[in-house]
């Protein structure tokens, strides 16, 4: 997603619906119920690479997606042979700026520069002209690849991440009926050059005897290429996707790249549906065992154009939203999950972040990300729905349980009465209040924690 360009990314709204089955039953279980990693809680910092860069609290992220902070392809090399000092400086920063927060900074490969597009007249292109195009050669891509993966793997990136949105119009001219092999092609490039090898010599037993030997070994140990960020809330998108998943070269990857951005009015139920239709697409490539980051989530997005406005979303349901969104993703098997953005203003539904003046702000929704994270630092089993459209995620908290509940009807509340050995319960801005078991409590649409002894 670019902030300024968002309203291409979608214009038709699509009515979806839950399915049961994604929330029910212990097909959507985790493997085991373990504490959630930190570098789940992933996030994307648009004034990354600055000086006066917002970030959460020390510690609480867990990893970065390094997108709209200036470190494309086209903006570190402006020209053949020319690295722009004041971009790499930037990227520098920003990555720097990751690892000081103790997160992952996960690196967006692309777009291309206009000197190497097939196209440089297309001056509509969102980074520089011919930005959304293929190179003209695969070398000039895999020059930059190199680049890129040795400078920022020396100093500390061990994700990259193909491209941003092929598949939305904007970032990828799909109007071509090679776009989905142009861009296999460049995933393939720039596989290859992360999982290069390199000879080092060994000591090796050959009949018997202790010999040096020459043998290969990874270059960049430990690094990995996720797919490019794909799109799947509208039909062309989700057909794009399949064109692209049947290319050979687009499943040499080591995970899946999910943008699980839904129309406006729906909610993060809605996200489920677009998940289980990718799922279907990625087992019939062969490609269900992969790991699925969702790199770009959000809600309430300007479509329609350019000057659309995002969504009207009240503060309260904006805090419900990421809190739903970061347990339904995380019982749905995804390993990684990247909010789109802590400092994004005026663009999205959902803001985590309030500036006045000189002054910035934690809003609801940005407390409810950090106090669903502390939630889930408990290990999670799974969400159920039940027949009332109450949804449970059940925790373990030493000797007790936690259970966190809310319900995706509307305005509508359900009461229940708190289960034994209740102690607590605490709402998504960190309110404790004391109940005890057979207590009423009310479910809403905003997610509350019940915490029990035992």
């Amino acid at each position: 997603m670019r902030l300024t360009r968002i309203g291409r990314l979608g214009a038709a709204a699509v009515t979806v619906a839950v399915a049961a089955s994604l929330t029910q039953g212990a097909g959507s279980a985790l493997a085991a119920p373990t504490p959630t990693p930190a570098d789940y809680f992933g996030m994307h910092v648009l004034g990354a690479g600055t000086a006066g860069v917002s970030y959460p609290s020390k510690g609480t992220l867990g990893s970065v997606r390094l997108w709209d902070v200036g470190g494309t392809w086209a903006q570190l090399q402006p020209t053949q042979g020319t690295w722009d000092a004041a971009a790499v400086k930037r990227l520098d920063t920003a990555v720097a700026q990751a690892k000081a927060q103790k997160a992952a900074p996960l690196l967006v490969l692309g777009q291309t520069p206009t000197w190497a597009s097939k196209d440089p007249s297309r001056t509509s292109d969102p980074i520089a002209a011919g930005s959304a195009v293929a190179p003209r050669s695969t070398v000039y891509w895999t020059n930059y690849v190199k680049y890129v993966v040795d400078r920022y793997y020396k100093k500390g990136v061990r994700s990259f991440q193909t491209w941003n949105e092929p598949n939305g119009g904007l970032f990828w001219d799909t109007s071509t009926a090679s776009s989905a092999k142009d861009m296999a092609a460049l995933n393939l490039a720039a596989y290859q050059v992360i999982h290069a090898t390199t000879l080092k010599a060994k000591k090796v037993k050959v009949k018997g005897k202790t010999v040096t030997k020459k043998v290969p070994v990874a270059k960049y140990p430990g690094a990995v290429l996720v797919s490019p960020g794909l799109i799947s809330r509208r039909p062309a998108q989700v057909s794009w996707l399949r064109q692209y998943f049947a290319q050979k070269n687009a499943r040499q990857v080591d995970v899946i790249g999910l943008h699980l951005y839904p129309n406006p009015g729906k909610t993060p139920e809605s996200t489920l549906t677009q998940l289980a239709t990718v799922r279907k697409n990625l087992a019939a490539n062969k490609l269900a065992s992969k790991p699925v980051w969702v790199t770009e989530v959000s809600f309430g997005g300007a479509v329609g154009g350019s000057q659309g406005k995002p969504e009207v979303i009240a503060p309260e349901y904006q805090a419900a939203y990421v809190a739903r969104m970061l347990l339904l993703a995380r019982s749905n098997k995804i390993d990684r999950l990247y909010w789109y953005a802590w400092d994004a203003h005026g663009v999205l539904g959902v803001e985590l972040t309030a500036v006045a003046g000189s002054r910035t702000s934690v809003t609801r929704a940005g407390t409810a990300w950090g106090v669903t994270r502390n939630w889930m630092s408990f290990p999670l089993d799974r969400c159920l729905r039940d027949r009332q459209g109450v949804y449970t995620c059940t925790t373990k908290r030493g000797k007790g349980f936690g259970y966190v509940k809310w319900t995706d009807t509307p305005r509508k509340n359900v009461r229940i009465k708190a289960p034994a050995a209740t102690t607590a319960v605490f709402d998504l801005q960190g309110k404790k209040t004391a109940r005890k078991a057979g207590q009423a409590v009310t479910i809403g649409n905003s997610p509350i924690l019940i915490t029990t002894s035992k």
